[in-house]
């Protein structure tokens, strides 16, 4: 899995430095290294970017998603798989915060949903014989993590376009 995520990052590097996005390339090479030096790398929290508003539902109900994964062992069960979904999930939230070229948040984001189709088809261990004991109503996916999809509310300083540390 690590060495996966390090050559996606390593990619996803490459194109952010051949557009020019110096930073972000940067950025990416660092998790990049991390992951090639055997430490876990995390998705990016939703809270590391400024994000346009109408973006955040999905971003926040994605994140989730891929952490239910991983908390399920996809990154042990389905590692280059696994690797792709969290680099698609990175760029996706990346090129959302940019907000300039439509078509390279739609790749990601298709990216990250085909990754997660593959992840979220098969079941954890243990888990199908789980399923199979719950009731049909009570086995059907859940459109949302209750406390990932509450309403959000943000409040910023007066005249300030700045997050508090509280509301970060």
């Amino acid at each position: 899995f690590l060495g996966a995520l390090s050559m996606g990052y390593r990619e996803l590097a490459r194109e952010r430095d051949s557009a020019s996005d110096f930073g972000d390339a940067a950025k990416f090479l660092q998790r990049a290294g991390a992951a090639a030096r055997g430490e876990r790398v995390w998705p990016e929290a939703i809270g590391d970017r400024v994000l346009p508003r109408y973006a955040l539902e999905d971003l926040v109900y994605a994140r989730t998603r891929l952490m239910r994964a991983f908390d399920r062992g996809a990154d042990q069960r389905h590692p280059r798989v696994a690797a792709r979904a969290q680099v698609a999930f990175d760029c996706w939230m990346e090129s959302q915060e940019e907000n300039r070229y439509p078509e390279y948040v739609h790749r990601c984001r298709q990216t990250f949903e085909a990754a997660m189709s593959q992840l979220e088809a098969q079941p954890a261990r243990g888990e199908a014989k789980e399923r199979s004991a719950v009731a049909p109503a009570a086995a059907a996916p859940t459109a949302c993590a209750a406390a990932a999809c509450a309403p959000l509310t943000l409040y910023f300083a007066l005249d300030s376009d700045q997050l508090s540390p509280e509301e970060r």
